[in-house]
């Protein structure tokens, strides 16, 4: 499968190309916009919990479904279908962990599968109707030229835009939240001064990275903290380690919101850098200010259940609860588009 991610270097400015010629900074910008009353309407909905049942799961609640909402609207596809995909996702995802046992290597077989056939789905209804959405740019750019998108490319860019865009997104959100929540003075800071959301979010990818380990090639012999590499050597190359680098970032396990320094490695670097950095960093950004700004009192209401891997690392379930009676707007409802209702 040809990804962005993990193909090969010779193609991979070809189909990274492809997709960059979308995601023009006014789209962006448009697109994050749009999410804004999103957002609001789903913190509405973890308010409600809250006011029911005195406790919300935050991770099910906002952190998984902001991210399907969005990448639902950036390919133009009903948000319920994105949102039906998660467990496909998910299993997708964990081929990423190491020394899998047959029956989960299966069940991400039979997920792509799955996804396959509603991809191609996607692809003719799009030829007979395109729009102005990603998947209608994908499809136009491979019926025009197939040498700069192949049909495999095409399904796999799918794929991997649907695992990427929703995992990777929904545990940037979730260990952000969880290291703020886990620091109540962060938390207070945050509140009294909101510029200093760049730089904590910057030390939330730096402090616990949703991705924790990629992989790379050697394309020719190198040498590398004096160890000879020969070309075609496989590293693995460990984001989280990097980003607690002692002699990069000091004082490196503790969560330092206001830290400075060189920026983490948590969306990889050079030719391979996420794509979707910008929009993701923007998307959480909206996410972190509302609520901070929104529930005051704003906690865990009991441990969070990690998932305990070891390249993408994210929460399952994060229990929260918040002082209702002292937020200004916490009773604000939103329709389900984000309008007052």
């Amino acid at each position: 499968m040809q990804t962005m991610q993990f193909g090969d270097l010779a193609g991979h400015p070809r189909r990274r190309g492809v997709v960059s010629r979308f995601f023009t900074r006014r789209r962006i910008a448009s697109h994050v916009a749009s999410v804004s009353a999103t957002v609001d309407a789903l913190v509405d909905d973890l308010v409600a919990e809250i006011e029911r049942h005195g406790a919300a799961d935050l991770q099910s609640m906002l952190s998984y479904r902001l991210p399907s909402i969005s990448i639902a609207r950036l390919l133009g596809l009903p948000e319920e279908e994105v949102a039906s995909f998660q467990p496909h996702s998910l299993a997708l995802a964990k081929l990423l962990e190491p020394r899998l046992p047959e029956q989960r290597l299966a069940e991400a077989d039979d997920s792509f599968q799955t996804l396959r056939t509603y991809v191609e789905r996607v692809i003719e209804a799009r030829r007979r109707h395109p729009g102005e959405d990603l998947a209608s740019h994908l499809v136009h750019v491979h019926d025009t030229d197939p040498m700069t998108l192949s049909r495999d490319e095409l399904v796999s860019m799918f794929a991997s835009i649907f695992v990427a865009g929703t995992m990777n997104t929904s545990n940037f959100i979730g260990n952000g939240l969880a290291a703020l929540l886990t620091s109540p003075d962060s938390v207070a800071r945050l509140r009294a001064d909101p510029g200093l959301m760049g730089t904590a979010m910057s030390e939330m990818l730096r402090h616990d990275a949703p991705m924790q380990v990629t992989r790379r090639v050697t394309v020719a012999d190198v040498e590398l903290g004096g160890t000879k590499l020969p070309a075609g050597t496989e590293l693995a190359v460990v984001l989280g380690s990097a980003n607690r680098d002692p002699a990069v970032h000091t004082a490196p396990d503790s969560f330092l919101i206001g830290r400075s320094g060189p920026p983490p490695l948590s969306f990889g670097g050079g030719a391979y850098f996420c794509l979707g950095a910008a929009m993701a960093q923007q998307e959480s950004a909206l996410i972190f200010s509302k609520l901070v700004s929104r529930l005051p009192g704003l906690r865990l209401a009991g441990p969070p259940v990690h998932n305990l891997g070891s390249v993408l690392r994210g929460y399952l379930r994060l229990p929260v609860t918040a002082d209702l009676g002292s937020a200004p707007d916490a009773g604000r409802r939103t329709g389900a588009g984000g309008r007052m209702s």
